[in-house]
């Protein structure tokens, strides 16, 4: 739909809404009463300025009268996420950068679709754990290992009476 055709279109339902008159919306944005007909039916382009006014005699936000016209991003979290991605390394962003393109890959398929991501992400994490493990083990001393692998050996030579 056209931007200003909404727009005439959100005003006249808001104004109606309220019980208020073509007359006077127009006296209580000083403007002349054909004006606001003219905008609802998309017969002329309004100023800002007259948008603004509108807005504040129906009591709504001039995004409101826009309604679906405009397209909001919250850039907060691009920010935020800017200066998270500063202060990491290459692997780090590389890390994220995966991280992140996984998870809108994720929410973009069907529902079917995420169990199969799922139990691949959870196997991932298992073999994550099992590398930890692993790592954490071979940063044991030798005399860890030498004192388990006694163990095991005594352990294998016993005589169960």
């Amino acid at each position: 739909m056209d931007t200003y055709k909404a727009l005439g279109k959100r005003i006249r339902e808001k104004r109606t809404k309220l019980g208020m008159s073509q007359a006077k919306l127009s006296e209580l944005c000083n403007r002349t009463p054909g004006l606001i007909g003219i905008i609802e039916r998309n017969d002329k382009n309004t100023s800002i300025e007259t948008l603004v006014r509108i807005a504040n005699a129906l009591n709504v936000s001039a995004d409101y009268l826009l309604g679906d016209n405009i397209k909001y991003r919250n850039t907060d979290y691009i920010t935020k996420s800017s200066e998270l991605l500063s202060d990491m390394d290459e692997n780090e962003i590389e890390y994220a950068y995966d991280m992140l393109n996984n998870f809108r890959d994720f929410r973009r398929k069907k529902p079917i679709d995420w169990y199969w991501y799922l139990m691949v992400a959870c196997i991932n994490l298992l073999i994550a754990g099992f590398i930890i493990l692993i790592k954490f083990f071979l940063k044991l001393n030798l005399r860890l290992k030498y004192n388990l692998m006694l163990f095991l050996v005594c352990k294998s030579h016993c005589v169960i009476v």
